[in-house]
């Protein structure tokens, strides 16, 4: 049935040259070949038996030999002619007339034998060039040797490579199918990878190179058997279908025993004995994966089979070099069995040693959330949300700063845990691992940190230091705890409120720049995690200041009868007077007389003699700077000295003292009498 085109394009090269006098074989002969001219190429090259490249198809373009003549050899498939070996030269074609292939969606087809020795850089397959262009070449450098590697250009390099070596020294079938801004490539009619291709792709009015490319070192070194590109993306069945025939038609012109050949005659190629070597059978996520290690040299395809409890039996074919086959969709959990077989053009090989009770693999959980965590006494309760569905225990995990690490395995259906017997005063965080049979998902986020409730700290037993003038130390003992703090306020009379914060580990603070003699209270509260002690308060603390300076000025000495009579001048930096009386018969004593009075008798004996030493004090201490007054006698009949210019009576009731002297005043209890 033939194809239906979209601007049809198919350019099909079959490089294949008599080196006698044998005429070319008619395509029809080979199934492969009929394949081809069923699709109705728009465009199909061959070769005449001169080796000139000629158009079997409808579309018009013409191509030519560019470089050395290729080497031609080894008979072809099917008696139709010579494959060629393109060493130095390469064949260009014109490209076609715009819109014949405008939706970028086509098809390249190759088939190669490439040695593994090979000193070519890029051994160019097919190349066209275009502003869009694209290579299919084998590389022979770096970790890629040995591999086919399919190259876009537009509008940067994209280059995708097989994942296994093709330079084996036999034949294989390549396809690379554009579709949908994708790209899928097969070996030997099995999808070898896909891969998406960025921007539109076109072959319109473009060169085409066939066996090398628009650069030197390009060419390809191996054999070409077949060249094809279809203006529309083959299916997968179809690709398979393709490279099943050209199996078969390789085999039955290259399988023939060298002593049959030159009779003229053929060999029905035989089956492989055997399977292939060191089959196993993996498990994976909802597949599993037939593998082996080695099969029969005459083996082309390898057959896997699998039957498995939910979803039945299956099969599939992939060419032997691949190695393995994967076998996807299947229900996790199930019990599978498995063989293999080699296959070639001439049937199917015994199978291989059964494998059973294999059990497919599910896919592991996602992480779920610890959505908190709340304290109770030395209790923590964890809670965990979004446990996946296919989870079939949930680890929870609480990691503290003092206690040992906990766990506790639950089910999903259980999504909350308590941890008991936590430190007091501990603080902690929780994860979630979700788990089944395949796997654990990444631990779940973390819940906030939770502090155990722990007791309030003890009232803190304090002293209070006025050592320096306008400071103020406030001191305590060493505390067993060590994460409490230590707030401190100080209220004045004349200073500033004053605050300060510390660790209780520091023992002590010291508050300055406080008013001299201010009076101050000092309240204490500690701290921890869980609260605070009651206050600590002290009251009317006297903030130490200077002592006086300076010698007082007495103004008056005198005696009355048995009676001293003490005056001075006042000083701001005191608060009293501190008076020392020494008398031969009354003794020693002390007297502080406080300011603002600035005057006081002192009582004695009549006979006595007595003197004083004066000095001003304060809260703080005395002033070292003294005064001495005279030697003074008491006796109830008082005197005057003869330099007194004035004389003044005072009467205290029946008593009377005359003072004289300049300026003379009564004692205090007494009253002026004037003289007559």
């Amino acid at each position: 049935m033939s194809r239906k085109l979209r601007g049809c394009f198919s350019l099909i090269l079959f490089a294949s040259v008599l080196v006698s006098t044998e005429t070319v074989a008619s395509a029809s002969s080979c199934s492969f070949d009929q394949m081809v001219a069923r699709d109705n190429p728009a465009l199909w090259f061959n070769f005449d038996a001169s080796g000139v490249p000629i158009n079997q198809g409808t579309g018009q373009t013409s191509i030519k030999l560019e470089g050395d003549d290729p080497e031609y050899g080894e008979k072809t498939r099917c008696g139709s002619g010579y494959r060629f070996k393109a060493f130095g030269g390469r064949y260009k074609a014109q490209g076609l007339p715009p819109g014949t292939i405008s939706d970028g969606e086509f098809t390249i087809e190759a088939a190669i034998k490439i040695p593994r020795q090979i000193t070519v850089t890029y051994p160019t397959i097919f190349n066209v060039m275009s502003p869009a262009w694209s290579t299919l070449r084998v590389r022979t450098t770096d970790g890629n040797a040995g591999k086919v590697e399919y190259a876009v250009f537009n509008p940067g390099e994209q280059g995708f490579y097989s994942p296994g070596r093709v330079d084996d020294d036999k034949f294989h079938l390549l396809t690379v199918v554009h579709k949908s801004s994708r790209v899928r490539f097969y070996i030997d009619g099995v999808l070898d990878f896909e891969r998406a291709v960025t921007g539109p792709f076109n072959l319109d009015d473009s060169p085409l190179y066939i066996g090398g490319s628009g650069s030197a070192n390009e060419t390809f070194p191996g054999l070409m058997d077949h060249f094809a590109i279809y203006s529309s993306p083959l299916s997968d069945a179809e690709i398979n279908l393709r490279f099943q025939a050209y199996l078969k038609d390789f085999y039955e012109v290259n399988q023939t025993p060298a002593s049959n050949a030159q009779n003229g005659t053929s060999t029905q190629v035989s089956p492989p004995e055997t399977a292939p070597q060191g089959f196993n059978l993996t498990p994976f996520a909802s597949g599993l994966t037939a593998s082996w290690i080695a099969e029969q040299g005459d083996t082309t395809t390898v057959k896997a089979e699998i039957n498995c409890a939910t979803s039945g039996v299956k099969s599939s074919s992939i060419a032997a070099r691949q190695r393995e086959i994967s076998f996807q969709g299947l229900t996790p959990g199930e019990v599978c069995s498995g063989q293999i077989y080699a296959q070639n053009a001439g049937g199917t090989s015994p199978p291989s040693q059964r494998i059973g009770n294999v059990i497919v693999k599910g896919a592991a959980p996602i992480s779920p959330t610890v959505s908190s965590a709340t304290i109770n006494g030395t209790e923590v309760s964890v809670n965990i949300s979004n446990v996946d569905a296919n989870a079939t225990e949930v680890l929870v995990e609480l990691t503290c700063t003092k206690s040992a690490p906990k766990s506790i395995t639950t089910t999903p259906k259980n999504p909350t845990v308590s941890f008991g017997s936590i430190t007091t005063g501990d603080i902690c965080y929780a994860t979630a691992t979700a788990r089944n049979l395949w796997g654990s998902a990444p631990r779940g986020s973390n819940s906030n940190n939770v502090a155990l409730t722990g007791d309030k700290p003890q009232p803190l037993n304090y002293t209070t230091q006025t050592t320096m003038p306008g400071e103020l130390k406030i001191s305590w003992p060493a505390q067993s705890a060590s994460d409490v703090n230590v707030s401190i306020s100080l209220t004045c009379v004349q200073s500033n409120k004053a605050t300060q914060e510390m660790s209780i580990s520091q023992l002590q603070a010291l508050f300055t720049k406080l008013v001299p003699g201010d009076t101050c209270s000092s309240t204490v509260i500690t701290k921890n995690a869980w609260g605070s002690s009651p206050p600590v308060t002290k009251e009317s603390i006297l903030i130490t200041g200077n002592i006086p300076v300076g010698a007082p000025e007495v103004k008056m000495a005198r005696v009355k009868a048995t009676t001293m009579a003490l005056s001075w001048e006042a000083n701001a930096s005191a608060k009293y007077m501190n008076i020392r009386v020494f008398c031969t018969v009354a003794g020693n004593k002390s007297i502080d007389v406080q300011l603002p009075i600035t005057e006081t008798e002192i009582s004695g004996k009549d006979g006595d003699s007595c003197y004083t030493i004066m000095r001003w004090a304060n809260s703080w201490g005395y002033a070292t700077e003294t005064v001495n007054t005279p030697l003074l006698k008491l006796s109830n009949s008082i005197v005057p000295p003869a330099s007194a210019r004035q004389k003044l009576l005072c009467v205290k009731g029946k008593s009377s003292l005359t003072i004289v002297g300049k300026n003379p005043i009564c004692p205090k209890g007494y009253k002026k009498k004037t003289l007559k």
